[in-house]
């Protein structure tokens, strides 16, 4: 427990053993949920948890509700004030989702979005959210196709997906190996952290990787959860 006087803090102690206080979080670890949190001008270290979904979401700054009960000081949550920008990135940071269905020729060795789905939505204070996608593929011998995720952000600010979904990863087609057209399809996701907070848009990007004809991709699904 920080401060070198405690005086203000326990001076009102509440009639009934049960009371309530707010607080401004100091300092917050995303993940152990280690905190300071200041009350009334002292700074209590590691104040226990009611409402563990929330440890996702507070970041130095926030003003919490706290639970007294004698000895015992708990944190209620976050307390958010309608209309604020901080209000609207939470309302809009749930999970969001997108598919484009149907079969689309890809014929570049470049990423593009090629038609694919895309998704926007609010990255919290947190700076992190689970990205995850998947497609299907038409692959002739010895054809293979890649796909990734590309987000654009806040300024301009880009990031892009280490995992990729690859036929020639799921599957090595050799020419000679195989006659017409293989159907294939599979899945994968990540955690991006370190994501500038505000509206971000993902999307699917897919390229050709190898073969002379034009391979196809179908059904394509991408998903993003900020955390």
């Amino acid at each position: 427990m920080r401060g070198d006087d405690l005086v203000t803090l326990f001076s009102a102690p509440p009639a009934a053993g049960i009371g309530y206080r707010q607080g401004v979080v100091v300092e917050w670890n995303p993940d152990t949920a280690e905190n300071v949190i200041d009350i009334a001008g002292a700074q209590l270290e590691n104040l226990s948890i009611l409402n563990t979904s929330e440890s996702l979401l507070l970041a130095p700054g926030d003003v919490v509700g706290v639970l007294t009960a004698g000895a015992s000081w708990c944190i209620l949550g976050r307390l958010t004030i309608p209309g604020t920008p901080q209000a609207a990135a939470t309302i809009g940071a749930g999970l969001k989702a997108a598919a484009v269905i149907g079969n689309t020729s890809i014929s570049s060795a470049n990423y593009a979005l090629n038609g694919g789905p895309t998704v926007t939505t609010n990255i919290l204070r947190t700076g992190r959210a689970y990205v995850s996608f998947a497609s299907g593929m038409d692959l002739d011998v010895g054809e293979a196709v890649a796909l990734v995720v590309v987000a654009t952000g806040p300024g301009g600010v880009t990031w892009s997906s280490s995992t990729v979904l690859s036929g020639s990863n799921l599957l090595t087609v050799s020419s000679g190996t195989l006659g017409g057209t293989l159907s294939l399809g599979g899945s994968t996701g990540e955690l991006a952290a370190g994501l500038v907070p505000g509206s971000w848009t993902f999307e699917l990007h897919s390229r050709k990787n190898a073969g002379t004809g034009n391979p196809a991709v179908y059904d394509r699904n991408l998903s993003v959860m900020p955390l």
